[in-house]
């Protein structure tokens, strides 16, 4: 980022983005041939994300691709790039490991819904983060498993409760909702310290109860987790009701 034009010789600050246009919504930039990239405003709230699976099989040896796409109709702001695994450097009994970290960096633009999908099935923990250390702005990202699971995210090593509706970008710095239905789960990505999501070893089961969606309020769901609990002897504190719908009440709880 140019912060006075100097760079240039030309008055006020700006910022060279690469000659992937996608990351941005490229109209109110200017394409430089002679640089391969474009000059774009100073306050396009670009950020780098970086992610990382922590499974113990992050280091692998074949070739693993991530890809990163916005989620909007808009072909201006619309976004999709492909990204590599990292190679990892370290050294067996002197030989190069050939092992692929799954670690990823990409540049984003904040205020926008990024998608991550991954060419194999999507880690069980992963650790997510922004370089800018500011909290007035961020992203949503979405993820989505290849089977319903239970997901714990958490903030400075703290858990933070699951919402019952989506997250919004005005939400705090790692608010989390997942969907069962589609197995995605959303979270807001703020710059104020790396989020890690994780899946929880976990039975998951329905139970259909005979009154309407909206009697089954806080104080019966508490109820529904005290009595579940009771009768699969096992403490209230692990289980949780992680969808309500309608038809008499179905409830989904783990």
């Amino acid at each position: 980022k140019d912060m006075d034009g100097s760079f240039v010789e030309r008055a006020g600050a700006f910022t060279i983005v690469s000659a992937n246009c996608k990351a941005m919504d490229s109209r109110s930039c200017t394409f430089q041939s002679h640089w391969n990239a474009y000059m774009c405003p100073a306050d396009l709230n670009l950020d780098l994300l970086t992610f990382e699976a922590m499974d113990m099989n992050r280091a692998r040896s074949d070739f693993q691709q991530v890809m990163l796409a916005s989620h909007s109709s808009d072909v201006f702001s619309s976004y999709y790039n492909r990204l590599s695994s990292q190679l990892d450097t370290r050294m067996i009994q002197g030989y190069n490991s050939i092992l692929r970290l799954a670690r990823y960096p990409a540049m984003v633009q904040k205020g926008r819904h990024y998608n991550v999908s991954y060419s194999i099935t999507t880690p069980r923990m992963g650790r997510f983060a922004l370089y800018d250390d500011t909290d007035s702005i961020g992203i949503i990202v979405t993820i989505q498993f290849t089977s319903s699971q239970v997901i714990e995210v958490s903030v400075y090593g703290q858990v933070v409760a699951q919402n019952e509706v989506m997250v919004s970008l005005t939400d705090p710095h790692g608010s989390n909702y997942y969907k069962v239905d589609t197995r995605e789960l959303s979270f807001v990505l703020k710059g104020t310290g790396s989020l890690v999501y994780k899946s929880l070893d976990s039975i998951l089961a329905t139970a259909v109860l005979n009154m309407s969606l909206e009697d089954f309020d806080a104080t019966r769901k508490e109820e529904f987790i005290n009595n579940m609990s009771s009768s699969l002897s096992i403490p209230s504190n692990r289980t949780r009701v992680v969808s309500v719908m309608a038809g008499s009440v179905i409830v989904d709880f783990a």
